[in-house]
């Protein structure tokens, strides 16, 4: 009965076949409303929780950490460049391995977009990913800042 349609006194239409309107009652918009923000909730919490959170942040932090490394240590040009794009293909990894694991609607690409921005002094889409680790690692870490390109290029537009 809490959803059940009322008769309204609001016609529709003009004239002598106006016809009655059915309208929901307040309280059957009150329960429906609860249930829409319980289910929106629901779903948020499973998406941003702590754990999530802080998993997001670290893979921030360690990326921040070893850009940070690239131009605060002293070494040349081509090892700068490789602890940088190392440091984007893991941050990359680390992005796309939370988003696998929660499947949320959330910003993942905004931050993969970000950290393309942040490594594009150093060309990683060129970089020969073999300092970084196995064969399997570079292909995915190919295909990852290629993503992270297109996830650039689609937050620009």
């Amino acid at each position: 009965q809490w959803l059940a349609p009322t008769e309204g006194t609001v016609s529709e239409g003009r004239g002598a076949m106006a016809r009655p309107v059915r309208m929901l009652s307040c309280s059957s918009l009150l329960v429906a409303t609860g249930v829409v923000l319980l289910a929106a909730a629901g779903i948020a919490v499973a998406c941003h929780d702590l754990d999530y959170f802080r998993t997001k942040q670290e893979c921030e932090h360690q990326f921040e950490r070893e850009i940070r490394r690239s131009y605060d240590e002293h070494h040349d040009q081509v090892r700068s460049r490789e602890v940088a794009c190392c440091a984007l293909m893991r941050a990359n990894q680390c992005i796309k391995n939370l988003h696998d694991a929660k499947r949320c609607d959330d910003v993942s690409h905004e931050t993969l977009a970000h950290f393309s921005r942040k490594a594009q002094k150093w060309n990683c889409e060129s970089f020969d990913y073999t300092p970084c680790g196995s064969g399997a690692s570079i292909a995915s870490a190919s295909i990852l800042l290629l993503v992270a390109l297109v996830a650039f290029v689609v937050n620009r537009s």
